[in-house]
């Protein structure tokens, strides 16, 4: 495994998190779309990445370290900068609540909890997920990827996720959120 790597930038003056957390979002999709429009093979992939921000800089992270240890390296990357907002961005897989039903979702989440994996499940549909922090909120953002067996994956528009309950946390966001400064 090597350290993650990063590359520092300028930025006009954030006045507030969320206009931050906007630049966050903005940087991200627009990189991984872009990224995307490189892709000329059927399996190529979109690697983790993440974004911190401060009232003036920019700076990407990226490693191959397992991705716990890469929130807890980017958390505490945030404390030591005082970056105001992060974002980050990973190829996974989902299971819409909405659409298999309540006794399905509780299956689900038994297989989960004994080691399953969603990548298994005829209900799975691959996404990527564009997670934007600031100290006072998170907001989590998915577009569906489509794969073709002779063409590079499509990526379909962003949509804000809307999170039962409204929160989020665990072991790839807490650490994150926990170094954030707060404006304003």
């Amino acid at each position: 495994m090597t350290q993650p790597e990063g590359i520092k930038f300028r930025l006009p003056r954030s006045r507030s998190e969320s206009e931050a957390a906007s630049r966050v979002r903005r940087v991200l999709e627009t990189g991984c779309r872009a990224v995307g429009e490189a892709f000329d093979q059927p399996d190529d992939d979109w690697d983790p990445m993440w974004l911190l921000v401060g009232r003036d800089w920019g700076l990407f992270v990226a490693g191959d370290l397992h991705k716990h240890a890469m929130a807890e390296m980017v958390g505490a990357m945030t404390r030591k900068l005082g970056a105001i907002a992060v974002g980050h961005l990973h190829s996974s897989w989902m299971v819409d609540a909405e659409h298999v039903g309540r006794d399905r979702l509780r299956e689900i989440n038994t297989y989960m909890e004994r080691g399953g994996s969603l990548e298994e499940l005829p209900e799975r549909r691959e996404v990527l997920l564009l997670n934007v922090h600031t100290a006072s909120r998170s907001q989590t953002y998915t577009a569906d990827i489509t794969r073709a067996d002779d063409a590079p994956p499509a990526l379909e528009k962003f949509r804000l996720w809307d999170i039962p309950g409204g929160t989020v946390s665990g072991a790839m966001v807490d650490p994150l959120r926990e170094g954030l400064v707060k404006l304003g």
